[in-house]
């Protein structure tokens, strides 16, 4: 009796491959076919006739194929019984199988090395794009999901202290707007930030971050206005009714740099530092450069009340109530702009 983790019956082009897959994980085979060549019926039928529908192999005759399959399998070292018929199969069922041993030791292994286009592992080594060609081609996923947990981060209920966060992002903006006391539309024209990434992996993809981030808070603070009915029904549920930031609403001035000198203290890739989410904070200068640009026409007597987002419609109403304060606490000597633009 022959002991394996697997038997495979036939040692056709099917059984081949099936050597080759259960080899990858580390699983010995066996093989048994009743004829007495390798290669089954594609051999013994038509070794020459072309043969056309492999996968990724335009062309080949049943003989180039057993072969191309005999060369992959030959670092698992299957064994094969030619001329042979299989009596009895008989599955040994233990507390805990070698096969179960040998899973969880691939499922645990630690030693996979991939250097030069190898991935190498049990003394073993395998073309990394033929791996990933056949995973491919057999509809093998090799994505991968999984949850992170944060280092360092803790907190006492009793103490009411502790770290909120593995690290933090720094950022300065700068922004110039021009507002219409007409109509209460703003124009952005000019901003300027700079943008600690750490040490940036690829400085160009963290300027996209930083610049998308900040045009996202932009869109936040100035349009992106959420609007429900009395009975608690949202109105503003499509482009059409909440408004986004278009191509029209970038700055026209848009400088951004990285920090040159940045460097993350902490344990992490490349000493770098995300860029996703912190530069949409940075916006906040376009509202309160708006702001500023309401109090001017008050000469900076009085502090505007203006709420984000500060659409159209709320900067005119923060006009209006900042020229009718001014009226009531009588600074008569305040005048609003007669040009229409701040």
């Amino acid at each position: 009796m022959i002991k394996t983790d697997t038997l495979i019956i036939g040692a056709g082009p099917v059984g081949l491959f099936c050597v080759h897959q259960l080899g990858i994980i580390g699983l010995k085979c066996e093989v048994v076919d009743n004829l007495d060549k390798i290669g089954g019926q594609c051999i013994e039928l038509y070794p020459d006739k072309p043969i056309y529908d492999i996968p990724a192999i335009p062309e080949c005759t049943g003989e180039e194929l057993t072969n191309g399959l005999l060369k992959q399998i030959e670092p698992f070292k299957a064994g094969f019984h030619l001329g042979q018929r299989v009596e009895e199969i008989k599955q040994e069922i233990l507390e805990i199988t070698d096969l179960q041993k040998k899973l969880e030791k691939i499922k645990n292994i630690k030693n996979v090395v991939y250097k030069n286009g190898l991935i190498k592992f049990n003394k073993k080594s395998f073309k990394f794009n033929s791996v990933i060609q056949e995973a491919y081609l057999n509809r093998i996923s090799l994505s991968s999901s999984g949850f992170y947990s944060t280092p360092k981060i803790h907190f006492n209920k009793k103490m009411f202290s502790g770290r909120p966060f593995l690290y933090f992002c720094y950022g300065a903006s700068v922004t110039e707007v021009t507002i219409d006391t007409l109509t209460g539309e703003n124009i952005i024209d000019r901003v300027d930030i700079l943008q600690d990434a750490g040490k940036a992996i690829n400085p160009a993809l963290e300027l996209g971050q930083i610049e998308g981030g900040f045009v996202q808070g932009q869109g936040w603070l100035t349009m992106e206005e959420v609007n429900w009915k009395p009975n608690g029904q949202i109105t503003t549920t499509s482009p059409s009714t909440y408004k986004i930031p278009a191509s029209s609403d970038i700055p026209k001035i848009f400088n951004v740099e990285i920090f040159k000198q940045g460097k993350n203290k902490e344990n992490v890739v490349n000493k770098s530092k995300t860029t996703g989410e912190p530069p949409l904070m940075l916006a906040m200068s376009v509202f309160y450069a708006i702001k500023d640009a309401v109090a001017s026409a008050g000469e900076y007597k009085v502090i505007p009340k203006l709420d984000a987002p500060a659409t159209p419609e709320k900067i005119l109403m923060s006009l209006n109530e900042l020229k009718n304060r001014i009226r009531s606490v009588s600074y008569t000597h305040l005048t609003l702009p007669t040009t229409p633009y701040v």
